[in-house]
């Protein structure tokens, strides 16, 4: 017969080899079905999460982008990393592209929110792991301001696969936004050079590094010289030009001759527009309207005294005042 003390040490020895069993099922990812926890930092002046500034020196998780309908979320600004097929059709509304394979891949997802024009996009630049801590690195690239961009809303958003992890017990994300240049492009292959005295440089938002390899990174052009220029020109430092150009007739829009209807050249060639009787049509470098004559006094001066006389001057002149 099993002694009192002989039976308990037996149920016990066999309640802890169940518990073992069963953590590591849950360890080995049998049990665990959940989305990672995300939360968001800054970057610290030197660059690095300043709690983590050894995680420089851990090789980064290889991820791959690939599309799926991101339309109808992530209005605002947005991060998240999904563990499970079931959190990402929760906040999706709708499965993930066969690509994404649950037993062996996360997704990360990262939206900018919505944007007043276009020339915006949202990258994921790196992942990579401190511990039990997952680290995503993003960036939105905003349009600098000599960019020509669509006048719509735009919503950029990113999302992208990489290996599933072991142990991770939360997700931090840095933040690494950049302005993009707009310009002329030069070097390369073609060994485009920028126009005028302007000088290349490396385009700070591709992943091209022409010190490491890439010798036939494509930059971009800048023109931070001055030149002296000759009397009636002047110098136009856009990197489309850099060089000293023929300064153009300044334009007046206080003639009193004038009724300007646009101020823009472009625009003058797709409107349409009638001029009243007395006045002619006009179209030039600073826009476009209704003129009369240029002899026209800045306004009439009807008013009784030697030598005044309206005569026929307001319907000769209908841009000039009347002063009765």
């Amino acid at each position: 017969m099993l002694n009192t003390k002989t039976f308990f040490e037996t149920r016990s020895l066999s309640w802890v080899a169940s518990a073992i069993a069963t953590f590591s099922l849950v360890s080995a990812g049998c049990a665990v079905d959940e989305e990672a926890f995300s939360e968001e930092i800054e970057l610290s002046e030197e660059g690095l999460v300043e709690d983590e500034k050894s995680d420089h020196l851990i090789p980064s998780i290889p991820f791959t982008a690939f599309d799926a309908d991101m339309s109808h979320v992530g209005d605002r600004e947005t991060f998240k990393v999904f563990t499970s097929a079931t959190a990402y059709r929760s906040f999706f509304g709708q499965p993930a592209p066969a690509v994404v394979n649950w037993r062996t891949d996360w997704v990360v997802y990262y939206s900018a929110g919505i944007k007043p024009t276009g020339g915006y996009s949202a990258q994921i630049e790196e992942i990579t792991r401190v511990g039990r801590t997952l680290k995503v690195t993003t960036s939105l690239i905003s349009p600098g301001p000599d960019c020509m961009v669509t006048q719509a809303l735009t919503k950029p958003a990113v999302l992208a696969k990489f290996k599933r992890q072991s142990s991770i017990s939360r997700t931090r994300r840095v933040k690494n936004d950049k302005v993009k240049p707009c310009g002329p492009k030069c070097a390369g292959k073609m060994g485009l050079t920028c126009p005028g005295i302007g000088r290349c440089i490396d385009d700070p938002t591709d992943t091209c590094d022409p010190e490491r390899g890439g010798a036939d990174c494509l930059g971009l052009c800048l023109c931070d010289a001055k030149a002296k220029c000759q009397a009636g020109e002047r110098f136009d430092s856009s990197p489309e030009v850099c060089s000293c150009v023929k300064d153009q007739p300044t334009c007046n829009y206080d003639d009193h001759n004038k009724k300007y209807v646009s101020r823009s050249a472009e625009e003058c060639t797709l409107i349409d527009f009638m001029c009243q009787e007395g006045t002619r049509q006009f179209t030039n470098e600073c826009g476009c309207g209704c003129a009369q004559p240029e002899d026209c006094p800045p306004y009439i001066n009807c008013m009784p005294g030697p030598g005044r006389t309206c005569s026929d001057s307001p319907a000769r002149c209908p841009l000039s005042p009347v002063v009765r």
